[in-house]
């Protein structure tokens, strides 16, 4: 699991935390994140899912977003609510973009409603050529 200390509201943050790269084929995996090694540029379906607790015993709306070499791609920002106190949700997006080689791939969140931490326990990334 990994927490997101958020001091704005609305604001994206980075996820925290420790991943483990499954099958790695034109990417390398250093600091959660993923660098494009490819000799060319290639357009790419990339996905994630991500089950978020929040921390504080609120009922927030998490939203999860795409980045691209640190900014987000608007068009990859979802978002879900937390329909009762001290329970997860699961918040998935997707995007398709044309990376360059050394662009690089990350997974940010935020919490829309308050700046109450955000707990990530499970998260899946996929990487698709298109």
């Amino acid at each position: 699991p990994s927490s997101n200390t958020i001091a704005v509201a609305g604001d994206f943050y980075k996820m925290e935390g420790n991943t483990t790269p499954l099958t790695l084929r034109a990417f390398t995996h250093a600091d959660n994140q993923l660098t494009f090694i490819g000799e060319q540029k290639t357009n790419f379906k990339i996905e994630t899912n991500i089950f978020v607790l929040p921390s504080a015993l609120d009922t927030p709306t998490i939203s999860v977003a795409i980045s691209i070499n640190g900014t987000v791609l608007e068009e990859s920002k979802m978002s879900n609510s937390v329909a009762n106190v001290g329970t997860g949700i699961i918040v998935t997006t997707s995007a398709i973009y044309s990376l360059s080689p050394n662009d690089y791939i990350e997974i940010f969140v935020s919490n829309e409603s308050t700046t109450g931490s955000i707990l990530a326990t499970k998260a899946n990334l996929t990487i698709s050529e298109i």
